[in-house]
């Protein structure tokens, strides 16, 4: 059976890939609230919808006359944010008709959400340079080759160890789809989607069980025989977590805001060195939860 697989990465890129990498965020960004707008226009005006294709037709033609900064990047940033887009209004207009209550997509603003664009596959450009021996790049190993950008190093090799000293490898066994890359905080990641073909999982063994999630406990299970078994969430969750409301605190206390509104109209630097180590402390909340997560589904198993 073929199936979807992810395989994550952490970059090492240089100074100027930093700036292309944001650069390339940057333009997913535009493309996305650009063709929000459009697409509310062309509604309002005309009384129909659209499509990705037809506003990616109408921003490439607008690219030499009012946005020649996008030929800095790949193709591919803005058109898949499009995608995203048309996506996203599937999604609202299914939901308002079975009922599901589905928001209407919305602006992307700078600071409320992580820097990230998605790369298409398609042409073969994306690749992972290990041996070192790839002509067009020669002696790059431990990199990844995405367009526009060029060949980025990785943080780590891709190998897992386990306890013995056993190594596998993480690398992909099957065709790249597309890379998405995000930046966590101060750091940039890229999660590759993997098109592999597996054997057929084999039918359920052991006996059935029910799992149930509460407040108090974070699961609880019980099995044929009766016994029951509560798991906790981890403690430096509960010990992060905590920090985290602190640093929230102290961060709506930074920065320049408007006496009447109390909004915000400038940021200082005491604001972006308090907004970075949320992110910092978001990125390890969420390792947390992960790695309690997956040795809980494991043990499950």
């Amino acid at each position: 059976m073929k199936i979807h697989r992810a395989y994550r990465y952490e970059l090492d890129p240089n100074t100027e890939q930093r700036i292309l990498l944001a650069k390339h965020a940057g333009a997913a960004r535009f493309a996305y609230n650009w063709g929000l707008a459009r697409w509310i226009e062309i509604y309002e005006k005309e009384g129909r919808t659209t499509n990705a294709i037809e506003l990616h037709r109408e921003l490439n033609r607008l690219k030499k006359t009012d946005f020649p900064w996008m030929y800095e990047v790949s193709k591919w940033a803005p058109q898949e944010a499009l995608r995203d887009l048309e996506k996203a209004f599937q999604n609202f207009f299914r939901g308002r008709k079975t009922g599901r209550k589905v928001g209407h997509p919305k602006f992307r603003r700078k600071h409320d959400r992580r820097d990230s664009f998605r790369l298409d596959n398609s042409s073969g450009t994306i690749r992972l340079l290990l041996d070192g021996l790839d002509p067009r790049h020669p002696g790059k190993a431990r990199h990844i080759v995405l367009p526009r950008i060029g060949a980025v190093r990785l943080k780590e090799k891709p190998i897992r160890r386990k306890k013995g000293g056993v190594v596998r490898a993480h690398l992909p066994q099957g065709r790249i789809l597309h890379a998405t890359v995000s930046r966590e905080a101060d750091r940039w990641f890229v999660s590759l989607t993997v098109e592999e073909e597996i054997p057929d999982p084999p039918p359920p063994k052991g006996p059935a069980a029910g799992i149930d999630a509460g407040l108090k406990s974070f699961t609880t299970l019980a099995d044929e025989t009766g016994a029951i078994r509560k798991t906790d969430a981890p403690r430096p969750l509960r010990r992060a977590l905590k920090r985290l409301r602190r640093l929230q605190r102290k961060l709506s206390r930074r920065g320049v805001r408007d006496e009447e509104k109390g909004r915000l109209i400038e940021r200082t630097k005491n604001y972006e060195k308090t907004r970075l180590e949320i992110a910092r402390l978001h990125r390890r909340i969420r390792n947390i939860r992960l790695d309690f997560l997956h040795k809980l589904t494991t043990e499950l198993v």
